[in-house]
């Protein structure tokens, strides 16, 4: 029988959180299971209309969003002062932000403490701004791999043209793809980086003593 549109939506209901394969009793890997059969009704074009929308922004605009990609720095406007990696053309460390920062300002806060922190320790990094793509994380999901593959190769060969060693991250999806999956794309192209996601970076700042912290009277929460 031909696949349809009921039955293939089934398939993108699942969010990929691998709880179940974490709580296999047998080991099976349903979320690799599940996005074998994605990348099968992707080249059915057997999306659900939302997320044919959404990879169709990605491919037209290389963020989530829909806007203007060159306006991925927005978000340093009103800082007291502009961040020093923007517009830095070579340094070891990069700070790769991602679509929700870029776009959505409820995020902004967070984008704009750690370049700040970066800078009270002393670090010398870069930002791509509009050279920097949609990490590939949507499409892949969605099992569009070869569209995510463009996307991919763009943001490792802009990284390794400005002699990056570090690539450090905020967002947990862009850290994810980049950690996990970006090496099975573009194979030893990744050797050369380091990839971090913020927190670890910061504690090798405070344990270098680059970053000395004073004594702050209330209750946190941090949410990893």
């Amino acid at each position: 029988a031909e696949l349809g549109e009921g039955f293939g939506s089934r398939f993108y209901d699942c969010t990929l959180c691998a709880a179940c394969t974490e709580a296999c009793p047998s080991g099976v890997k349903v979320d690799a299971l599940l996005l074998e059969v994605r990348k099968e009704l992707a080249s059915q074009s057997l999306l659900p209309p939302a997320l044919a929308h959404l990879s169709q922004t990605i491919r037209d605009h290389h963020n989530i969003s829909g806007e203007d990609n060159a306006l991925r720095l927005i978000w340093t406007e009103n800082l007291p002062q502009p961040p020093t990696g923007k517009g830095k053309a070579q340094a070891e460390v990069a700070y790769f932000v991602g679509c929700v920062g870029s776009f959505f300002p409820r995020a902004y806060s967070i984008l704009q403490a750690f370049v700040q922190t970066l800078e009270a320790g002393g670090v010398e990094y870069l930002l791509l701004g509009g050279e920097e793509w949609c990490c590939g994380y949507p499409l892949l999901a969605n099992g569009l791999v070869e569209d995510a593959r463009q996307l991919i190769e763009h943001n490792v060969a802009q990284i390794l043209s400005r002699g990056v060693k570090r690539v450090v991250l905020t967002c947990p999806s862009c850290y994810h793809i980049w950690k996990q999956t970006y090496r099975e794309i573009v194979g030893e192209q990744m050797a050369p980086l380091d990839i971090l996601h913020a927190t670890e970076y910061l504690a090798e700042l405070l344990e270098k003593g680059r970053l000395p912290l004073n004594e702050v009277r209330k209750t946190v929460v941090y949410h990893d």
